[in-house]
Formats: structure tokens, sequence, C-alpha cells
């Protein structure tokens, strides 16, 4: 049984001293928090005793049939507020009397029903979904610049935490073979842990319901990304931010003990240790990644002739230039970890291959191209190689001075 949450835009309704757009989205997070609360159980595995197994099903199909009626109950409501929200206002009050008969009141057809459901998502690919994320990301990184606490900031916030838990129960109910919810879910999830850390980091304090549902929608998140992982490809970015808002989020509430408790709660520390795992076995660091590449291309008698070996060069160096990069990278601004003998050791075991692959292609007939992003490629390897004396190999060097600079082997794209 799916639960129906019905979003009816910004109207705001009021009807006997009530404003009924408020008690509709009251009972619309509420419907949020169980349904996340229930399926993190189902996540977990909790079942049922051994003493209720007897009349288990019973008690479960009377409590079902009793949801159904209420659900469909609140629906008619919904549907006759949503139609109140077009009159004119002169016509509002000439109806008000109705609304006791809201239980017979619903006249939207199916296809309105279906537009208000919860999850729809687009069906892009794998790259698309990486674009989309990473651009998300930008965009909401954006707005950091706005000091201060906005008036109704505290309800933007209730209204963005109430959809990404509602994307996140979606998600945690949907099955294995599922591939159609990345896209929707990175994007609502994203948007509200941004939204979330800069609300308090500006010195919000979110209310005690807001952060719940925050937490519930959160702890949610290892069971949904293990169980779909093969279907899809979560970005890394993705992955990476989620991980750091978390941690972030968690931190800020131990320090401040104005935020509310459920911040503090161990289950969203065990959140972001398990993200962390999950990552490190969908994503092998970039030292393995190239070794990876190497040994994939060694297995395959094609893949270093003329026609193809652009393909696996292009795949080492975009790896290897990411690799000394982001190291100088870290030099440059103190927060990094030196690499070891043994990682240096594979990085120029490395760098000896891909030179190895850059002379070949050099002398392939016709020579094949590299990505237009490597035309500044030797002089951002001679910077490193000056950076860590001895560790690039002089052969590596040659050949990139040789193939790429002098013969300009790239085309722009």
């Amino acid at each position: 049984m799916s639960i129906v949450l019905l979003h009816l835009g910004e109207s705001k309704l009021y009807l006997a001293g009530w404003d009924l757009m408020d008690a509709l989205q009251d009972a619309e997070l509420q419907l949020l928090r169980l349904v996340a609360t229930l399926q993190q159980k189902l996540l977990v595995g909790k079942d049922f005793p051994a003493g209720d197994c007897r009349s288990s099903a019973a008690s479960v199909h009377k409590v079902l049939t009793n949801i159904e009626r209420l659900q469909d109950k609140l629906r008619d409501c919904a549907h006759l507020i949503a139609a109140r929200a077009t009159e004119p206002n002169e016509n509002r009050h000439e109806n008000a009397s109705t609304v006791g008969a809201g239980e017979n009141a619903g006249s939207d057809t199916d296809t309105e029903d279906e537009e208000d459901l919860p999850c729809h998502q687009d069906t892009a690919i794998c790259d698309q979904l990486k674009s989309k994320t990473s651009s998300m990301e930008t965009a909401d990184e954006g707005d950091d610049n706005e000091p201060g606490l906005r008036p109704n900031q505290q309800d933007e916030l209730k209204i963005t935490i109430a959809k990404y838990a509602q994307s996140a129960a979606c998600v945690a109910a949907m099955d294995e073979h599922a591939n159609d919810v990345v896209s929707s879910f990175e994007r609502s999830s994203g948007v509200a842990m941004t939204a979330f850390v800069r609300f308090i980091k500006e010195g919000g304090v979110p209310s005690e319901e807001t952060a719940a549902s925050f937490r519930d929608a959160t702890v949610l998140l290892p069971g949904v990304v293990s169980r779909l992982h093969t279907q899809k490809c979560w970005g890394i970015q993705w992955l990476t931010r989620t991980i750091a808002n978390i941690e972030c989020v968690f931190n800020l509430a131990k320090d401040n003990q104005d935020l509310p408790r459920s911040l503090v709660d161990p289950q969203l520390e065990a959140t972001s240790s398990a993200l962390s795992e999950l990552k490190k076995g969908f994503y092998p660091g970039r030292f393995q990644r190239m070794e990876n590449i190497i040994h994939a291309t060694k297995s395959n008698p094609e893949a270093l002739k003329p026609h193809h070996i652009a393909d696996a060069l292009n795949l080492l160096l975009i790896n290897y230039q990411r690799a000394f990069r982001e190291y100088s990278q870290q030099q440059r601004t103190g927060k990094y970890t030196p690499w070891t003998e043994k990682q240096w050791w594979r990085f120029a075991t490395i760098s000896e291959m891909l030179g190895r692959w850059i002379h070949r292609a050099g002398r392939a007939s016709p020579k094949p191209k590299l990505r237009g992003i490597f035309c500044n490629f030797d002089k951002q390897l001679g910077g490193f190689a000056n950076n860590c004396p001895g560790r690039v190999p002089p052969s590596l060097l040659e050949y990139v001075t040789l193939h790429i600079r002098t013969e300009c082997l790239f085309r722009q794209r």
C-alpha cells in the first residue's frame, strides 16, 4: 500500500479561525515520519515478536483497512481544499458550510492523483545523473553568501526537509530492480542537507519535528545506497558531500546544546560511518583505479592498437592527472597525508606504463588524438616533478615533452 502525500502549492486557506494548509502540511509531516520509521525498522530486519505470530496477519489486515479508509477521507478533504484554493474569495464564504461533507467531495480524476504521487523521476543515464548532481551541488553552494536568516526560513526548511523525508521513504520502499529514482532523490537530499547545514550555521535552530524528520530520513541512506547500487551510479560527489553534511550536522549539534538532541542521535554518526564504508567499496582509490585500467588494457590485445589506444590512454591520463594535481593541491593547503613509499612505488610503476603508452601513441600512424584538457599536461607534470624531486620517471617527462607538447598529440573539445 502506498500513502499518497499531497502537495497543494503555496495557497493559504482560512476557515473558522484555522489555517487548513497548515493542518494538511502537519498531517503530511506526520505521515512522512511514520513511513520513515517503518522503513527504517524494515531495513534493519525487525520482525513481529514470536507471541504475535498467531494474530499478526489478521491484525495487519484490519489496520490496513482502517488506514485506507482514513487515507480516502484525507484525500477527499485535500481535493476539496485544492478546489477552494481556485475559487474567488466571495465564493469561499458561501461554501464554508460544506466542509463537513468533505468525505464525499472528491471528484478529481485518477490522473490528478497520479500527478500527486511523490516519486516522479527522470530516467537519465549514469553520466547525466553525475552531471546533474554536480551542477546541483554547485548551485546549492552559491547561496552560502547570503548573510543571516530570512524571516520565513524556518518554514521553508520544514518544507524542504519534508520533501527530503518523503523522497527517502519512497526510495527505501522500492525494490532492488528499480532504476528510475536517483536523479530526483539525489537532488532532493542534496538540497535538503545543504539548506539544513546552512540554516544551522547561520544561527538557526530547527524545530524538534524538522530535526527528527531529517534524522529519520538520513538513517535510511545506507540501506538505500547499498541495496540499489547495482542498478544505479550513485555519484561519488553526492556521496562525499552527503557524508560531509551528516558529519557537520552531528558536530554542530554536539557543540550546541540549543539544537535538538535528535541531531546527536548515535544513528546519525553510524550512518556517516556506514556511507563512508560503502564509498570505499564502490569507488576504489585513484591508484587502484589506474592499476585496473592498465590490467584491463593489457588483457585486451586490441586495446593498444592505433585505432583504439586513444581510449585507454585518455582514461589513464585523466586519472593520472587528477592523482598528482589533487596531491599538489593538498600540499598547498597543508591538509594532506604524505604518500607512503609503497604509494610512491605504485605511482612510479603507473608512470612508467603511462610513458610507454604515450610513446606508442606518438609513433602510431595515424596518430590518435588525446582530449584537449591535456594540452597543458606537460607544464602541470613538470611543476609536480619540481615539487617532488625524483618521483616522476625521466622517461615519462621525455615522452610527454616529445609527443604531447612538441607534436601536439591532442584535440580541442
